[in-house]
């Protein structure tokens, strides 16, 4: 079933460093469909114009994004938010980082209980599901794995939104085990909540940080890895606080020109004053 769509907002002028992304435009997405809305992953196809998002509450759809002359967003259509099958001794399914293989395999991180992945094999699938890292049982059960994405050699990596210490741990998973990845460093009051690769196997790190009445700051953050070791980090955006509402997901893919796309969806909590928005970003590479 279409999803009504609100108003496009364009993008504003305003300087930028050469090497910053630029905003291109946000979309707020209304419906009256039930269980519309906590979305917390996103995953797009690679022409930006398909893909399927996750709330927090276990649902999954597809969706479909129009676009205007110049590439943003000008539309949304989505189906039925769809329950996704609880996995054995749940009663809920606290979804948060979504990440679809090449074959359709669909792969959501779990931020609370001591199962943090589970696999399906199509939406409505029975799911397979995998413990959390032993490192990550010792975090408050909201703040376990966030962000998930997956590496062009198929493994995934999930980043968690509590700090170890001296940064945040990624964990990879490859052959059914967890293994320690590379430390991204914290900063600024900032916590992970989004992970995605782009085409050229950088890492590309979505956070945010409340700001008290002033609301949500957003940040990207791009690491160029060598092997699973840090080599060069970049900052390529901070939003203001207010901004954009609760940004929590995010999708990374190359537009026709060339352009990497940046490619977020907020949570808004299911709360009256929050909206869902899809926020779009371009980057010259």
């Amino acid at each position: 079933m279409p999803g009504r769509s609100g108003a496009l907002i364009l993008a504003l002028a305003f300087a930028l460093p050469a090497d910053a992304a630029e905003l291109v435009g946000s979309w707020r997405w209304d419906s009256e469909v039930e269980d519309h809305g906590g979305y917390s992953g996103i995953d797009l196809s690679e022409d930006g114009r398909e893909g399927t998002v996750i709330s927090d509450r276990g649902r999954i759809a597809r969706i479909g994004l129009s676009r205007g002359p110049d590439g943003q967003i000008d539309g949304v259509s989505a189906s039925l938010p769809t329950p996704l099958a609880l996995y054995e001794g749940t009663g809920k399914l606290d979804s948060e980082g979504l990440a679809v293989s090449p074959d359709g395999t669909i792969w959501i991180s779990l931020e609370g209980g001591r199962q943090g992945l589970v696999r399906y094999n199509t939406p409505d699938g029975d799911p397979i599901s995998f413990p959390t890292p032993e490192e990550v049982d010792v975090f408050p059960n909201n703040r376990r794995l966030e962000g998930l994405a997956i590496a062009s050699d198929g493994t995934l990596w999930a980043v968690p939104e509590t700090n170890s210490g001296d940064g945040f741990r990624v964990f990879v998973f490859e052959d059914e085990n967890w293994r320690p990845g590379p430390l991204l460093p914290a900063g600024n009051g900032f916590v992970p909540v989004g992970l995605d690769f782009d085409d050229e196997g950088r890492l590309y790190l979505l956070e945010r940080n409340l700001r008290s009445v002033f609301g949500f700051s957003s940040r990207v953050r791009r690491f160029t890895l060598a092997g699973r070791q840090i080599r060069d980090e970049d900052v390529l955006l901070t939003s203001r606080p207010g901004q954009h509402d609760n940004l929590e997901g995010l999708a990374v893919w190359r537009d026709a020109t060339g352009d990497l796309r940046l490619t977020m969806i907020s949570d808004d909590n299911f709360f009256a004053l929050q909206k869902t928005e899809i926020v779009e970003y371009r980057l010259a590479d």
